[in-house]
């Protein structure tokens, strides 16, 4: 059995939150998805680690957080309101 985490932030509110996910993985078993064991989601990374069950080691906690520096922030497309106006109704793919 090993563990697996996923860990993000997410503004809710105009607020900063850590959100992690802890999931536990039995490789031994090839057919069976990965189950989560803990969620945790708080303003402090410490806390939402507590909530979610994680342990309390260091190097642990720091591997996770790493995971939150490396997240990419999916690009977005800005669309002009002109550009919106002369579409005349059509619909937006």
């Amino acid at each position: 059995m090993k563990n697996e985490y996923i860990a993000y932030t997410r503004e809710i509110n105009g607020e900063l939150f850590y959100i992690v996910k802890h999931f536990m993985v039995i490789p031994e078993l090839q057919n069976i998805h990965p189950v989560q064991v803990g969620y945790g989601m708080h303003q402090q990374f410490d806390k939402a680690c507590d909530i979610a069950s994680i342990t309390k080691d260091a190097a642990e906690r720091k591997k996770i957080y790493a995971l939150i520096l490396s997240e990419e922030v999916p690009s977005a497309k800005v669309i002009s309101i002109n550009d919106f106006k002369n579409l005349g109704g059509k619909k937006i793919s």
